[in-house]
């Protein structure tokens, strides 16, 4: 089995926010649902992203770089967008990490979809390579971290599914 060479953390950054982590040759997954006012929900994004990260201990966090798409939605959808993107940004400089972008179209067409790919297309490409996900969120995360291994010379198949039980 090979691995990639970093430990990867991954985020679909939205209310619902999905994430997916390489852990010791596993993958785990996971869905927070943020709630709140427009600060509570970005504290409570950012105690819970620091204690996943504290958790995972990744060399690096891929997340999806929905800016242009956000540009193209609600009003409420991209100030909620940029917010996690601001708190996600601003934890991985705390925690002395790389926080890299990855293309919608990028990651949709790692797993083998066209870019534009809606999300239940995205859902049961993950489902076909062996991530029974339970959320679309959670599904666009493991997509996310399908390109970020890619970029590390891994793939998906090079490790075991571990739904995250906490």
């Amino acid at each position: 089995m090979s691995a990639p060479r970093k430990e990867i953390l991954a985020f679909d950054l939205a209310t619902n926010t999905g994430w997916a982590a390489t852990k010791n040759g596993t993958i785990q997954t996971g869905m927070i649902r943020v709630n709140g006012t427009h600060g509570q929900k970005f504290n409570d994004f950012a105690i819970w992203a620091n204690v996943l990260m504290q958790e995972h201990k990744p060399q690096a966090v891929y997340f999806e770089d929905a800016s242009a798409s956000a540009r193209r939605t609600s009003m409420t959808q991209a100030q909620h967008w940029f917010g996690f993107r601001a708190e996600l940004l601003r934890l991985a400089y705390m925690n002395k990490l790389p926080a890299i972008p990855i293309g919608t179209g990028q990651y949709k067409t790692t797993m083998g979809l066209k870019g534009n790919a809606p999300k239940d297309e995205v859902r049961a490409a993950v489902h076909a390579a062996g991530f029974p996900v339970e959320y679309d969120d959670e599904a666009d995360a493991v997509a996310i971290l399908a390109a970020a291994l890619h970029e590390h010379g891994a793939k998906l198949s090079d490790f075991r599914y571990a739904k995250n039980t906490a």
